[in-house]
Order: structure tokens, then sequence, then C-alpha cells
């Protein structure tokens, strides 16, 4: 992602830029996966978790179509679940897509990208989108 305005994560921790990445937690003792990232296990307890980088292209598991959000949202838009190749499910938005192309087992790539403007009408708020992936790549 190329960012040229001032922008924030809309949540610190999910993602690094440069190159694009979701962020997942490891746990050190029975090797669990969870994204969002935790502090300490959901399934073992441990409390030795380390960051670990997640695929950056996934299949479409299910999804809806939103058509009444927040004014800062374009509508209608698509919500899905997408499986990464560590077995991981992302809630996440899609983007690039109509919603009535959106098909399960569609295979989708990572993006980092402003999703509105923060508060202040000048800074970008960043956040991670999956799009279609494009025949041949």
């Amino acid at each position: 992602m190329s960012v040229s305005a001032p922008s924030r994560p809309l949540r610190e921790g999910l993602f690094r830029v440069d190159p694009d990445g979701l962020l997942a937690s490891r746990c050190d003792a029975c090797g669990s996966l969870h994204f969002p990232p935790k502090r300490a296990c959901p399934d073992c307890h441990g409390d030795a978790v380390s960051a670990h980088a997640l695929g950056t292209r996934g299949t479409v598991r299910s999804f809806t179509v939103v058509r009444n959000a927040p004014t800062f949202f374009p509508q209608p838009y698509v919500l899905a679940y997408v499986e990464l190749p560590e077995g991981l499910q992302v809630f996440t938005q899609l983007g690039g897509v109509e919603p009535e192309a959106v098909q399960i087992g569609m295979q989708v790539q990572l993006s980092i990208e402003p999703i509105r403007k923060d508060v202040d009408g000048v800074t970008d708020v960043i956040a991670y989108r999956f799009h279609p992936v494009e025949e041949g790549e």
C-alpha cells in the first residue's frame, strides 16, 4: 500500500504495511494461532505468545451484503469470513467486487488500504480488506 495522506490504523496490532500482512498470535506452549492477536492463549491459557504473519490469500467461506450501515461506508458492501492457508477464518470487508458477484469459494487477496476519513476529515483510517484474485494471478 502506498500512503500519501496522514494515516492511522483502525486498530493497532492487526496488520503491517509494506509488505501488507495480517498479524496473529501463536502460543509458544501449544502452537495455536489466533486472529485478532491475543495477549494470552485462550486454548491452553499460556501467557507466552509470539507475533505471527498470516498468509495474504484466502477463500470466501460465507458472506453477507450490508445495505443499511453507518454513513461513512459506501453502501451496499460485503462482509465475509475468509479462510486463510493457516486454517484461520478472518471476518473482513470485501472490496473491488459487486455484491452480486461474490461467491462461496471465491479466491481473494489481502489489501491494506484507507477505509474512511478520521473525524478530523484529513487523516485516512486504514484497515484490511480482501479483493478478488484476478484470473492468472
